[in-house]
């Protein structure tokens, strides 16, 4: 049956099946090697502890600038909550850092592996 004689729910049904077909050729291409599993996993896992800690070291040190006066006895305590949250947001951005560069070398190492069998498959 060509396009022309279809009805548009035919047509878009045609389309969908095209592209869960094309779907399954991208998922099945992308098998992860161990290492970048490893790497994968490994910036998951900063990502996840670095914020954590930084999200506490936070809130402690607006618990600390926030605080009353009478239960922390000096100014010295406030200033020490801001010193606190600025390190808490000073020491987010290497964890942003590694998870971005683990995840580029993984990215890259997929690129070059979709290269490669392009290169192989067009020598053929």
């Amino acid at each position: 049956m060509n396009n022309q004689t279809m009805n548009p729910l035919e047509q878009g049904m045609i389309a969908k099946e095209e592209s869960v077909s094309t779907k399954e050729t991208v998922n099945s291409k992308m098998q992860d090697t161990k290492a970048e599993k490893v790497l994968s996993t490994v910036a998951t896992i900063i990502i996840w502890f670095g914020s954590i800690v930084s999200a506490i070291a936070f809130l402690v040190g607006l618990i600390m600038l926030l605080s009353n006066m009478e239960r922390w006895g000096d100014e010295d305590k406030r200033i020490l909550g801001l010193i606190i949250m600025g390190a808490s947001i000073i020491s987010y951005l290497p964890t942003l850092i590694s998870w971005a560069s683990l995840k580029l070398m993984v990215n890259i190492s997929r690129n070059l592996f979709d290269i490669k069998e392009t290169l192989a498959k067009s020598k053929k």
